[in-house]
């Protein structure tokens, strides 16, 4: 495997990039569909439509096509993360996201 890193030393999972347009606008999108704070891109598919966000110390999965998004439980450590991402992501364990209406009740 090769460990392909990003501008500040990371390692990039294969088929995903760093590199995402208008990386402000999802964040505030995911911001306010899923009431957190603080959030910020980290990755995306290169071919597809999943975004990695990052909000305090919990990573998070939105789906740009279906706007679902999704907690990661396990791995809990980013590089962890990476790690799996690039060997097997549907060994990533995650629990979907409650919909905005149910958040206020």
């Amino acid at each position: 495997m090769t460990n392909i890193k990003a501008n500040g030393g990371e390692f990039v999972p294969r088929g995903w990039i760093v590199d995402v347009e208008a990386p402000q606008t999802l964040e505030t999108m995911f911001a306010n569909m899923s009431e957190l704070d603080n959030v910020q891109i980290r990755l995306k598919e290169d071919k597809g439509s999943l975004l990695l966000f990052s909000a305090g110390d919990k990573q998070y999965f939105w789906n740009l096509v279906t706007q679902e998004g999704s907690e990661v439980l396990e791995p809990t450590d980013y590089d962890e993360l990476l790690e799996q991402i690039d060997k097997d992501i549907t060994k990533v364990r995650v629990q979907a996201l409650p919909e905005p209406d149910d958040l206020e009740g």
